[in-house]
């Protein structure tokens, strides 16, 4: 299998993820429900250092 395949998979996956916590924090925080945020902000930590490893790999 390419591995190229299975970046693009996991970036996409990772994307739909995102968008779907986002809009599900932004309901969260308007009702003055926090702790979401900070799950999400670590996990936005987490994706942009796996991209940054994964990134070499894709050129």
């Amino acid at each position: 299998m390419d591995p190229s395949i299975l970046i693009v998979a996991l970036v996409f996956l990772a994307t739909v993820g995102a968008t779907f916590s986002g809009f599900k924090t932004v309901n969260l925080i308007v009702k003055g429900d926090t702790w979401q945020l900070w799950a999400i902000l670590t996990g936005v930590l987490i994706f942009v250092a796996a991209l940054g490893f994964l990134l070499p790999f894709m050129f």
